[in-house]
């Protein structure tokens, strides 16, 4: 009886698992434009808490648009030129596009570390019609970002 609900179990698992497929993801995303609205900058004791909505195209495997809901804390008073303090970024907002050209959407949360001099080290999570986990990279003078991890799709 143990042998049968143990494989009944495995066969309810594997059948879980069946139709998602993993991939390995890459490409870049660039800001589409200057941010949606004004950036609200608060003083915080010596730092700048810095709200602002950002759009991105994205290419690679993933393409489309991200709009992203950012809350950044920069380690230098407001109205500091960008890259003269490190950062820390969280974000969270939605993906609309495709993957290997079938049409997709999710949800993300996106956290990364910036620092001093505009070099950026992230992670975005996507959830929802995709899921995935992704390493961000790259540095502003650049005027884009890259990403690779894997997706399930």
């Amino acid at each position: 009886m143990r042998n049968a609900l143990l494989a009944g179990l495995i066969l309810i698992l594997a059948g879980a698992n069946e139709g998602t497929v993993q991939r390995h993801a890459s490409g870049t995303f660039v800001p589409v434009g200057p941010p949606a609205a004004p950036p609200v900058r608060v003083d915080a004791g010596g730092a700048c808490v810095v709200d602002l909505i950002q759009r991105y195209e994205v290419s690679g495997t993933l393409t489309g648009r991200l709009e992203a809901n950012y809350r950044i804390l920069v380690a230098g008073p407001c109205g500091s030129p960008p890259g003269t303090f490190d950062e820390r970024w969280i974000a969270h907002g939605t993906f609309d596009g495709a993957v290997n050209g079938r049409a997709a959407a999710a949800t993300f949360w996106y956290t990364a570390q910036v620092g001093e001099g505009g070099a950026v080290r992230g992670k975005l999570a996507l959830r929802g019609g995709i899921n995935g986990d992704l390493v961000v990279s790259g540095r502003f003078s650049e005027g884009k970002l890259s990403y690779a991890g894997s997706l399930k799709e």
